[in-house]
């Protein structure tokens, strides 16, 4: 029995309206509202009619033309027969197949494997076999060497898919604590060289106390700076060897 509260989450969900198109899955939308009816508790004259006004195009006009079902079967199972074989051609599980051959991680395992999934569930007649092989052609070359190393490499394609998205995690991580690492040795390496040009303090403490007394006793009495006598400055001092006015000895 379907409790209140589950009826109440999904009361304003519908599945999309199918309308035949190539890149639609029937098999898939099929499922969808099948599950749907379940919540809506439909019975299964219901479903048929419900699942018809739930198309569009041509398969809307499909979908009034289809016979009844025969007395002894289920009206639900005979819609749903009728619509795979209409609609669910295998030319549409060609396209996937190919596409799934074709597929290949460009970002992380995770996405890749949805994207895997996706198309997997569209074709009926492939082996695990075939799908593991072309799991594998699609991952990125380092994760292929990794498996490609295995001794005993696991046949189930679900092992695989989990073993390739752990490992993806773990370096994701790895990647990430690096470039955080190497930040903060950069942050490090700046500061520290910011720091190794004297600070203010610390030109005090070489200049000396005493000596900055007297810089500010010379200002205050205009006197030189190196001899400490009136009349002249620093740059025309005669203890200056710069001044040009030297006294000989």
């Amino acid at each position: 029995m379907v409790s209140t509260g589950f009826q109440y989450l999904t009361r304003d969900y519908k599945p999309e309206k199918f309308t035949a198109k190539p890149s639609e899955n029937a098999r898939e939308w099929l499922l969808l509202v099948d599950q749907y009816f379940n919540v809506m508790k439909l019975t299964s004259v219901e479903r048929v009619a419900a699942a018809s006004m739930m198309m569009d195009g041509l398969a809307r006009k499909w979908s009034l033309t289809v016979p009844a079902a025969p007395e002894n079967k289920d009206p639900w199972e005979h819609f749903g027969t009728r619509f795979v074989q209409r609609f669910g051609s295998n030319n549409n599980q060609l396209f996937a197949k190919q596409k799934l051959h074709q597929l290949k991680q460009t970002g992380s395992v995770t996405k890749y494997n949805l994207q895997f999934e996706t198309l997997r569930l569209q074709i009926d007649d492939l082996p695990e076999s075939q799908a593991l092989d072309y799991y594998l052609m699609g991952l990125k070359p380092k994760l292929q060497e990794h498996f490609a190393s295995i001794t005993d490499m696991p046949t189930d394609l679900g092992t695989v898919m989990a073993i390739a998205e752990r490992i993806d995690n773990v370096q994701y991580r790895i990647l990430r604590n690096s470039h955080s690492f190497q930040s903060r040795n950069e942050f490090k390496s700046s500061s520290s060289h910011s720091e190794s040009f004297p600070q203010p303090m610390e030109l005090d403490a070489m200049f000396g106390q005493d000596d900055e007394k007297q810089k500010k006793l010379d200002l205050k009495n205009r006197t030189c700076f190196l001899c400490h006598s009136t009349g002249h400055q620093i740059r025309n001092c005669p203890k200056n060897p710069k001044s040009g006015k030297a006294l000989s000895h």
